[in-house]
This record gives structure tokens, sequence and C-alpha cells, in this order.
């Protein structure tokens, strides 16, 4: 064996032996699982207590208070969800894959861990909407319409059509509903406009009470890592996407009985599923550049072991082994950003429900594969709000695909979704003259 095939496997062997040392800290998927098995059987208290007793690092600080919210909110303790909540909104910052550069994106979508996670318009959009129910539900008035006016900010100044895409409504409909009990009332009538209607806005007649009754059905779409294949520069290279990937468990149907009638209020929706894969469809041009961008450093330092090992001996073969294998391990060392907020619904579905004063059963029935029946007792008061939350995922078992890790997701619905926009983006061409 020639010397500069000697140097050459001491070279690839200290690649293998970083992306070995580099491999050992577990991913936020792999540290958030023991909270999420918890949180599916049931035991909301017992998550709870899995992420408040994690030792975070202070790049994740804001989305475990995210997941940390979830579960106190499911295990009723509204008024500590709220306070994890307005921790998180006060120190995350907004990512914008519209106006973020390329390379900035980039940054952020593949240093996993290394970055401070960066949240969405959207997803600070769901964290005013949980929290209004959160302070509803603890009678704190006041905060829930100060999160209802910052929820209708984003959305006016995201300019944001309210029934562009389905599953606003809910968002304009919980504001008006929540200025209505502030008295506020412009601002309410303004809401329930954009709201379109449904029977959020329905006041309660003289005598009567109101039960807000809320669903959080299903489990919302997360993020996980697909290894695609792209032709560049005459060599397939290996390019790392994030791909949002839906998980099971949303019910068909969403029905309402109230003392053994049914209820046959216009409920008004946020169907989180449907608009994050929207989102992530019209973002996906940006995400596959700013992926695109991590392959040239890549390919600069496998094509250069490619010069400078072939020299004809007899050892080319073994160089292009070497040079790909590389690649390969360089590509491990770097990640797509999969973290995401993961305990959150794939919809939320709400009703309004005046009654008269008193003690009332109200049967909620989540119909379709996988139906389940929750019955709630509710002491109704003249002229307050009582909430009725129910998530449907808690109780339903942990599922057998709430990640796919550790394996290529190509060939799957998400990442064909993503080979199609592939071919559309032009910056590739651009970037590597293919």
């Amino acid at each position: 064996m020639s010397p500069r095939i000697a140097t050459m496997i001491r070279t690839t062997a200290l690649a293998i032996l970083v992306v070995v040392l580099g491999g050992c800290a577990a991913t936020y998927a792999e540290q958030i699982e023991t909270a999420q098995r918890a949180y599916y059987r049931g035991a909301t208290e017992q998550a709870a207590g899995v992420i408040d007793a994690t030792d975070i690092d202070s790049e994740d600080a804001a989305l475990w208070r995210l997941e940390l919210a979830s579960a106190l909110q499911a295990s009723g303790d509204y008024q500590a969800a709220a306070r994890e909540l307005v921790l998180a909104d006060q120190s995350l910052e907004i990512l914008d894959y519209v106006e973020e550069p390329v390379a900035e994106l980039g940054e952020a979508l593949f240093s996993a861990g290394a970055t401070s996670y960066r949240a969405s318009t959207f997803e600070k959009l769901l964290i005013n909407t949980q929290n209004m129910l959160n302070f509803l539900a603890a009678n704190d008035i006041e905060s829930a319409a100060v999160e209802a006016r910052r929820a209708r900010m984003l959305l006016l100044d995201a300019e944001v059509p309210p029934r562009t895409f389905v599953g606003y409504e809910l968002v304009w409909a919980l504001a008006g509903f929540t200025f209505e009990q502030r008295q506020a009332y412009t601002d309410a009538e303004d809401s329930f406009r954009e709201a379109g209607e449904t029977s959020l806005s329905w006041p309660a007649e003289h005598g009567q009470g109101t039960v807000l009754v809320v669903v959080q059905d299903g489990r919302a779409p997360v993020l996980d890592q697909a290894v695609f294949r792209l032709l560049i520069g005459g060599r397939l290279r290996r390019l790392n996407l994030p791909v949002l990937v839906r998980r099971p468990g949303r019910h068909s149907m969403i029905t309402v009985d109230v003392d053994g009638a049914p209820h046959y209020g216009v409920p008004a929706e946020l169907d989180i599923e449907t608009l994050a894969m929207a989102r992530y469809r019209a973002d996906m041009p940006k995400i596959i550049a700013a992926a695109a961008l991590q392959v040239v450093p890549r390919a600069v330092l496998s094509d250069g072991l490619r010069h400078a090992y072939q020299d004809g001996d007899g050892g080319d073969a073994f160089v292009e082994v070497a040079a790909v294998l590389m690649e390969e391990l360089l590509g491990e060392i770097f990640p797509a950003d999969t973290r995401s907020w993961t305990l959150l619904p794939s919809r939320i579905h709400a009703q309004r429900v005046n009654l008269a004063p008193g003690r009332h059963v109200v049967r909620i029935e989540a119909g379709g594969p996988g139906a389940r029946v929750f019955e709630r007792s509710v002491d109704v008061q003249l002229g307050q709000v009582s909430v009725i939350n129910v998530i449907t995922s808690v109780g339903a078992g942990y599922g057998d695909r709430p990640f796919a890790r550790g394996r290529d997701l190509t060939g799957s619905p998400e990442a064909v979704q993503a080979l199609a926009l592939i071919e559309d983006v032009l910056v590739l061409s651009h970037l590597f003259g293919g």
C-alpha cells in the first residue's frame, strides 16, 4: 500500500472518530420520548415531572417550556401551564422562512442543538391560542384578553386572511369570546366578524351561564430527517431534509351531547395539521436551498480527498469508497434540525353551550377509528364561564410511529412530496451549475 493511500486511510479514520464521538449526545426526539410515553398513556403529571426534571440545554429551554405547558394543561394545572407559556413566549425568537437569508436559514435548520430553538409565526400564534384557553380555564379573564390581543396582532401583522386557510376561525372566535368576557364588546364584535358564524359568538340569555367545550384532537405532525440523494457536480450527494410527518390518532367526527340530548352548536376549529402541512409545502423551496448549501463544504472535502489520492497506483476504487464514506460521515455530523413542539394536538375544536345554572352532564364523542367517549359533569353558574378541556390523545397510547428515527424516509409519502418540490427549485441549478 502506498504512503498516500495510508495517509488517506488515516484521514478517513479520523472523520469516523469525529462522528462516533459527536454522535453520543441524545437528540431532542430521544430526550422527549419518555415524557411522551407517559403523556399518551394518561400519566400527564408524570410527564410534566419528567420534563421539569430534565437537564436541558439553554438552547432548548423555551421548547421544553412549551412541552411542559402542554403536560401541565393536560393535568389540569392551568395556571402553571400559562406561566410556562408566558416565559417561553418572552424568550422565543421568530424564524421567518420567507425573509431569512438562505445562509442564515441553513444555520438555524442544520445546527441541531448548537443554536437556540426559534419558533415560526404559526407556533407563536399557537402559544397565544393555548394560553387563551389556560387563562379562561383559570378564570383569569384579564390575562386571557392579553393573549387574545397578541393573537389578533400576529394574524394581522402576518397578513393572514382569516378564511384563506382552513382552521384559523377558532383563533378569531376564541379571541372574540375572550373579549366578550372582558366586556370589550367592540373588540369582540370585530373578532367574531373575522371568525364567521360559530357558536362561540352566541351570547347567553338572561338567567344562563356558559360552558366552553374544547376538544384537542389527535397529534400534530412532527419533523423528522429524510436523507435524499441528488446528482450534483456529476456525483450523488447526500441532502438532509427536515420532513413534516403526520401522526395517527385524529378522529373523523366530534359530537357533543348535553344532559342526554345532542348539542347542535356550530363549532370553531383550528386545524393545526392542515395549516402546518400547508406552510411546510410553501416553505419547502427555501428549506431545500438551505439544505443544498450544507452540501457544499462536504463536497469540497470529499472531492479534495479524491483529487489528492487518485494517483493511478491501483487504489482509485478504494479512494472513491473512502471519499463517499467521508461525505456520508460528515452528513451525520450535521443533521437537519427536527426539534418541534410535539405535545400539540392535530386540531382544536370548540363549542359554546349556554345553560341554566346547576349541574349538567356533557358527553363528548370522538368518532371514527379509535373512537373515544368522554363524560364530564359541570356546575354552571349564572353569568359565569366554565371550561371543559378534553385532549383525546391522552390515554390513547403511545402509538406506533410518533417518530421515524433511524431510517431513510426516501420513498415515503412525505419524502416523495419533498422530492417533487426539489425538481422545481431553480436555486439548485444556480448553486451547482447542474
